[in-house]
């Protein structure tokens, strides 16, 4: 009975020692085309905007009143955006009234000038009449004229010249003064007409009309919010674009982190998040020269990478849309490389476990670049060798 026993122990232990062996995984090295891909999230933008502005003219920040939905297909001379035109209204009824009151004042003092001009006109024609009939009947002989009488004529002669004298200044003095509130009345009603104007060209812009066929975008502030209805806008700031849906490129933001490696010219793939199966290639066109945060309520810096496709499709691309991309970081063609898993080190000596036979060999391997799930084999290995995946049990010649 403890010989049946020990003999079951003995093949229990066999079984068990023939599974470990088995569940060592090995895989065949090969030389295929070893790509380091980095990963980064993005979206389409276009490379040619027709920029949508608010009213430059106005002096005053402008509410906005209504505003096209994002992304909707326009039309040239298609109404895009409405700003609030009360504010300028009123200003232009108030500026009217004044015109009008500043017009009844310039009339009035008109007639005023008029009545006073006529009035001294009428007193100097009296005055000059008698001055006329006082020289024509004056007579300075005493045989006529008493002492008494003669001087009588001569002091009315100086009474009529003296008043022919204060009524040309009065003459002049009303025309000045009516001269120089008519000129007040004037540069009033200027600058009324001039605010006017002024607040009907205002008023002229207040509705924004698409400058060309193609869908709108909203503009983005460096926060990432759009512009929305009810909001104070500056002149002259940017409500949305119309871009070129012809000349589409990605703009990805890759972490500060990560970015080591990447440059211009660097190959792309893309993939909508709304169309996944439909790829798209493009090239590395340009890089940020300095790492920003995507929003203000993360620290997190990102470099904006700017890729060029190889071709777009208005049909069904969009800028604004979602996107991920595989920059390329290094492309070779027929490399080995094997698994990181297969990979064991110490002391910075890297080596792997090469099948032989049933048993493995220990061999010391020279790396060159590496990727997340793979690394390239410099030297040490030959394609067509099979490593192990993980730690062999019947290792030779260690």
């Amino acid at each position: 009975m403890k010989k049946l026993l020990l003999l079951s122990l003995l093949l229990s232990v066999q079984a068990c020692t023939e599974q470990r062996q088995e569940q060592t995984i090995s895989v065949v090295v090969e030389k295929k085309d070893f790509e380091v891909l980095l990963r980064a999230k993005g979206e389409l933008h276009a490379k040619d905007n027709k920029r949508v502005s608010a009213p430059v003219s106005s002096m005053h920040a402008l509410r906005l009143e209504w505003l096209k939905p994002e992304n909707s297909f326009v039309k040239e001379g298609e109404l895009l955006a409405r700003f609030d035109a009360s504010r300028y209204q009123l200003i232009r009824q108030r500026a009217m009234w004044s015109l009008q009151q500043h017009s009844l004042a310039k009339n009035n003092t008109k007639t005023k000038l008029n009545i006073e001009q006529l009035s001294v006109l009428s007193e100097s024609n009296v005055v000059a009449a008698e001055m006329e009939m006082s020289e024509r009947f004056s007579v300075d002989d005493l045989l006529v004229y008493s002492k008494n009488e003669i001087a009588d004529q001569m002091l009315d002669k100086e009474y009529l010249g003296s008043k022919q004298e204060y009524l040309d200044w009065r003459k002049d003095t009303s025309s000045a003064q009516g001269s120089a509130q008519l000129a007040v009345h004037e540069v009033k009603e200027q600058s009324e007409q001039r605010t006017i104007e002024r607040n009907d060209k205002v008023l002229k812009q207040l509705n924004i009309y698409a400058p060309q066929d193609g869908v709108f975008v909203h503009h983005k502030n460096w926060r990432g919010e759009k512009v929305q209805v009810g909001q104070q806008l500056l002149s002259g700031s940017k409500l949305g674009s119309i871009p070129n849906l012809e000349a589409l490129q990605a703009k990805l933001y890759v972490l500060e982190s990560e970015a080591l490696g990447i440059e211009p010219g660097q190959s792309v793939k893309l993939n909508l998040d709304a169309f996944p199966d439909k790829g798209i290639r493009g090239e590395l066109l340009s890089i940020s020269s300095v790492a920003s945060p995507r929003s203000q309520r993360s620290p997190i810096n990102y470099f904006e990478v700017i890729v060029q496709l190889e071709e777009t499709d208005p049909d069904f691309m969009r800028p604004g849309q979602r996107l991920e991309g595989q920059i390329a970081i290094v492309s070779k063609p027929d490399t080995l490389t094997v698994p990181r898993q297969s990979l064991f080190s110490k002391d910075g000596l890297f080596w792997v476990y090469v099948k032989m036979g049933d048993a493995y060999e220990r061999r010391v391997v020279n790396l060159g670049v590496r990727s997340l799930s793979r690394v390239e084999i410099r030297a040490g290995l030959e394609a067509g060798e099979s490593v192990a995946l993980s730690l062999p049990e019947n290792i030779v010649g260690s």
